[in-house]
């Protein structure tokens, strides 16, 4: 169960990322299991972990609701086990602040019988490397 040949767990987590780029929150729920677990970075202020598809649209929503605009590029994809790792370079301007920042985050995608089933998200590569060999 779970097991997946490497381009099908990839696959998932491009297309993710496409839909998430063109704000399609629909499409994006189509990659998710219902029981998604999204857990925000660990070193950031306030970080939540969110529940199922709905908790994935509140964290969408409430990122949108701080940036203005954020824009996210593939940078590399790595695949370890029923996980991907997704380095992403990610730039945003404050709503309003419109101060722009940009950063490089290496996430921790969970794939399970073709849907995703929990996101990582880190700021720091070893500490997601460390999640995805856990």
């Amino acid at each position: 169960m779970g097991e997946r040949v490497s381009s099908e767990n990839i696959a998932v987590v491009r297309t993710f990322v496409e839909a998430f780029r063109r704000d399609d929150l629909d499409a994006v729920a189509e990659t998710l299991d219902s029981k998604v677990e999204l857990a925000e970075w660990p070193d950031g202020p306030e970080a939540r972990i969110y529940h199922g598809r709905d908790g994935v649209r509140e964290a969408v929503a409430n990122w949108r609701e701080s940036w203005e605009r954020m824009e996210v590029e593939i940078a590399e994809l790595t695949e370890v086990g029923d996980r991907v790792l997704v380095t992403l370079d990610q730039r945003f301007t404050g709503k309003e602040s419109g101060l722009e920042m940009a950063i490089t985050s290496t996430n921790v995608f969970t794939v399970r019988d073709s849907r995703i089933s929990r996101i990582q998200l880190f700021t720091n590569r070893d500490a997601a490397l460390a999640a995805a060999r856990a």
